[in-house]
């Protein structure tokens, strides 16, 4: 006799109906304020009974069902009397019904904070970060030495050591102290000095190395046949093609460092925002420390209750 669609009720006189069951899902019931007090000690006496029995699943359950009546009665006090302090209780309410279950279920909030993640990772990926370099500069650097490569008779190698011309100088110089003054520095430091030179030096000599294997043009553009365009072409654009979904999944990846870094509120260190993305940065810091406060006590209270 206490059921009805699945839900605990008051079985209560009514003009049309003896037996109508209370459920506290209507104005009118809501405005039944001796009812509504005893349907609500009905379901804290299920949700003990179930604590006490061990059945913390009914027991979660049970006290959504109980949250939700109570949400219920603020959304009708609120109507009744409009006030800012019942707004926002009522939203907190409603908002911890969507985020969490009202704190049984920290599972559920962990997974609506990744998607919050994953919404300012996306925004990041749209806007300028300094710490970024992938940005227009960037772009119309590479741009031109691609233009520059297909007009001159230089090679990739040639034109990545160029770019990188002050790095392999930086290398000389370091290779040439160490040698200079080899007979001045203890054994073990002089043992080390070449194999870090080595060492660093390896990046940049692979990449050189890839670009000699796969040099395709070998002169200028516009000096190749049509057979001979239309061929190396595809190669190209299949080049730029890869690359540019390259830059791409960089961009994203760094979208998504920033974005977990600013809703764990980790602070920057050395990841500055400027623009909007600064603006996007404290909302979503905001944000991150709202809902993983809330996250925490959701999964205090179900540790609590184990």
């Amino acid at each position: 006799s206490l059921i009805s669609g699945g839900k605990i009720c008051l079985r209560v006189h009514d003009s049309e109906d003896f037996f109508a069951p209370y459920l506290a899902n209507s104005d009118k019931q809501l405005s039944d304020i001796f009812n509504y007090k005893e349907l609500i000690s009905v379901y804290n006496k299920f949700f003990n009974m179930y604590k006490i029995r061990g059945d913390l699943t009914s027991a979660n359950q049970c006290y959504v069902d109980l949250k939700e009546i109570e949400t219920k009665m603020l959304d009708y006090e609120y109507r009744q009397h409009k006030s800012l302090s019942k707004y926002f209780e009522l939203k907190i309410n409603k908002f911890l019904k969507l985020f969490c279950d009202y704190g049984t279920n920290p599972a559920k909030s962990l997974i609506f904070s990744m998607y919050v993640i994953l919404f300012f990772s996306v925004l990041y990926f749209f806007f300028y970060s300094s710490w970024d370099n992938i940005n227009k500069v960037f772009l119309i650097k590479k741009y031109k030495s691609l233009m520059f490569y297909l007009t001159s008779n230089q090679k990739m190698e040639d034109i990545y050591s160029e770019n990188h011309k002050d790095d392999f100088q930086t290398y000389d110089s370091f290779k040439n102290d160490i040698e200079s003054l080899s007979l001045k520095l203890p054994f073990l430091i002089k043992l080390l000095g070449k194999p870090l030179y080595k060492l660093s030096l390896f990046r940049y000599k692979l990449i050189k190395f890839l670009f000699r294997r796969s040099e395709i043009l070998k002169g200028k553009w516009m000096d190749l046949n049509f057979r001979m365009k239309l061929l190396k072409g595809i190669v190209i654009y299949s080049y730029v093609f890869i690359y540019i979904l390259y830059l791409v999944f960089i961009r994203g990846i760094n979208s998504l460092a920033l974005s977990i870094n600013t809703f764990s509120t980790l602070g920057f260190g050395d990841i500055p925002v400027v623009g909007v993305s600064r603006y996007l940065a404290i909302i979503e810091g905001f944000i991150g420390w709202f809902l993983l406060s809330i996250f925490s006590v959701s999964l205090i209270s179900q540790i609590l209750q184990l």
